[in-house]
């Protein structure tokens, strides 16, 4: 299996993947200039989870993905086990040169955020 980010395919599947559950417990707003605290909503909001993993593109494709990030593009993100994330948020954490003299794959450390 590999990840698909917009029209991009890595080479080989994503690893090291991690979770971030946007478990919010407060609520802090200003309604009408005075301060308003909701201690909880009640409810996990799935919507603001991240994705962290890493994966392997060739040069060409990581230069893509790193200008979707430069420019806060949203993709259509598709991981390995086929789970489709619409209209996320690409976050390039880092950049590892798989080999630095021929400088034909990188392996990116990415974030997916929903939004």
């Amino acid at each position: 299996m590999s990840v698909q980010i917009g029209n991009i395919k890595s080479v080989g599947h994503g690893e090291s993947y991690s979770f971030d559950f946007d478990d919010r417990q407060e609520i802090v707003k200003t309604v009408n200039g005075a301060v308003v605290v909701d201690p909880w909503e009640g409810t996990r909001v799935s919507d603001g989870d991240v994705i962290s993993f890493e994966a392997t593109f060739s040069c060409a494709d990581a230069n893509t993905i790193k200008s979707w990030w430069a420019a806060r593009t949203k993709k259509t993100v598709v991981l390995d086990d086929d789970t489709t994330i619409a209209n996320a948020r690409i976050v390039v954490r880092g950049v590892d040169y798989i080999n630095l003299f021929w400088k034909k794959f990188v392996k990116l450390r990415l974030e997916i955020w929903k939004v």
